[in-house]
């Protein structure tokens, strides 16, 4: 086999449980504490602009595909549904991935 296929399959596992764990702890903590929730989302929302590090064809649909949309306001707003929504993907990935 390829070396970097094999890197990418060592490391995707371990990776997906990480993804699974914090989707489930920010699920819960939208679920508990909406306020805290909100807080976490407000300081984690930076936009990082790839454009200048990952330059692709100067596309105009590629453009339009590459825009801001604020879902974080719906989010907070509804943060126990979210918080649910988060749940229950997180225990369909650990289902699917490691019970299934």
């Amino acid at each position: 086999m390829d070396a970097p296929i094999i890197l990418i399959e060592a490391a995707a596992r371990p990776l997906l449980v990480v993804f699974i764990l914090a989707s489930g702890l920010v699920g819960i903590l939208a679920i508990i504490s909406p306020r805290v929730f909100a807080v976490v989302t407000s300081r984690g929302n930076q936009w990082i602009d790839t454009w200048r590090f990952f330059r692709t064809v100067d596309n105009p649909f590629f453009r339009r595909l590459d825009k801001w949309v604020d879902l974080d306001r719906f989010a907070v707003e509804h943060s126990r549904l979210t918080g649910f929504a988060m749940l229950a993907v997180a225990f369909t990935l650990a289902y699917a991935f490691y019970l299934g």
